[in-house]
């Protein structure tokens, strides 16, 4: 069945929910499978099956899923009401050192969301979540309402759409935290020649040139090819929690991102945001047991966040009369 929906586990907020999407794609003969939750709104997991039957876990994937309320990574799960980290000032509240991460001690990835419709469109199999946050939680102006919709569509693209309204002025800035798997990767390359500096609260502080940047990292740095449609080849050998101000032509859904493998397809990013975060998960656990039966670990995986970079960029306010949308792909079969 294209959509599968089942209750996970019970918590004091309610029912923690599985929905699946699967789709076999018209061009292929690969069979393409996305799990997703309403913790989070987030994405348990995304696999990729051949015909011949062997199957392709991509993400960082916990087994136990009760694993996605309590570890810290935030695998998976939808980001905000802001991304990243911005100083707790204005009323903001602090829930890491001087800085807020996240949008704050109760922000989006940590609550249970309501599954508001599952559907199979012209485009494939679909499921939307939506959740409130109340004016003034942790700071932030205005009576939220957030929308995260999954399309599952052909050859193999993951679209997911986030929509926010307010009633009062407010800054915001969502993503998703999938990790995808390193293991075999070959290559990352970034549509982005400027990269976010950070200070040592991993704060983002200043613009640099991304090659002098990465070569005082590392003087000896061996030499970086580039990709055709996504730029620049990016060092993920280097410990990464950066963002790249992403190279783009007006605001449409653009290529940002690609993961290319020795052995596999690669896995493409596209998104109509201006900046992409890449975090080389160099502070994972190094314990939590992990759907394929091993245990996570630092570097195992690896973050490309698409979003704004509120201490570097103009912020754009959400308004009721400007809503916010933002769309992210990942193309998993090119």
């Amino acid at each position: 069945m294209p959509i599968e929906k089942k209750t996970l586990f019970q918590t004091k907020e309610g029912e923690a929910l599985s929905v699946t999407l699967r789709l076999s794609s018209k061009t292929a003969q690969d069979l393409f499978t996305v799990e997703l939750m309403n913790i989070g709104a987030g994405i348990r997991r995304i696999e990729r099956a051949s015909a011949g039957g062997s199957t392709e876990l991509l993400t960082l994937s916990y087994a136990d899923p009760s694993a996605y309320l309590t570890n810290g990574s935030l695998a998976g799960l939808t980001i905000g009401p802001n991304a990243g980290r911005i100083p707790a000032e204005n009323g903001l509240a602090a829930n890491e050192g001087g800085n807020q991460l996240h949008g704050g001690p109760h922000h989006l990835a940590a609550r249970l969301w309501e599954l508001e419709s599952l559907s199979e469109n012209g485009e494939g199999p679909c499921a939307s979540f939506v959740t409130e946050q109340a004016d003034g939680l942790d700071g932030w102006p205005g009576n939220r309402r957030y929308r995260v919709t999954y399309t599952l569509s052909s050859p193999g693209i993951l679209t997911i759409r986030y929509e926010a309204t307010t009633d009062r002025p407010s800054y915001i800035n969502m993503t998703n935290h999938t990790y995808w798997r390193m293991e075999g990767l070959s290559a990352l390359f970034i549509r982005a020649d400027s990269v976010c500096v950070n200070d040592e609260s991993f704060l983002p502080v200043r613009i640099s040139d991304a090659a002098s940047f990465f070569t005082s990292l590392s003087p000896s740095l061996r030499p970086l090819s580039a990709h055709p449609a996504y730029g620049r080849e990016i060092p993920f050998e280097l410990p990464l929690n950066n963002g790249f101000i992403l190279t783009k032509e007006g605001t449409s859904l653009q290529p940002a991102a690609c993961l290319a493998y020795r052995d596999k397809k690669p896995v493409s990013v596209f998104t109509d945001a201006p900046a992409l975060v890449a975090y080389t998960g160099d502070y994972l656990d190094g314990e939590t047991l992990l759907l394929d039966k091993s245990r996570s670990f630092p570097r195992v995986a690896l973050a490309l966040e698409a979003q704004d970079m509120p201490t570097l960029l103009p912020k754009k306010l959400t308004t009721e009369k400007e809503p916010f949308s933002r769309t992210i792909q990942y193309h998993l079969s090119c």
